[in-house]
């Protein structure tokens, strides 16, 4: 399965795309984002994730 997405409809924002993949052979889902200015724009928002998401899934209704 694979998924694309426009992260932000706001013009005014950054322009982000988002890929969502389902590996069966390793059972993964992995998410890219692409559409930064830079590599240290994309490192910020790495890192922001990194702070977010784990808290985001956690306090998700959907069982994991």
């Amino acid at each position: 399965m694979t998924s694309t997405n426009h992260v932000n409809p706001n013009p005014d924002a950054l322009q982000l795309d988002m890929q969502v993949l389902v590996s069966e052979e390793d059972k993964s889902v992995y998410v890219k984002i692409s559409g930064f200015d830079d590599i240290n724009e994309a490192d910020k928002y790495a890192e922001y994730l990194t702070e977010v998401l784990p808290l985001m899934l956690f306090e998700s209704e959907v069982k994991h």
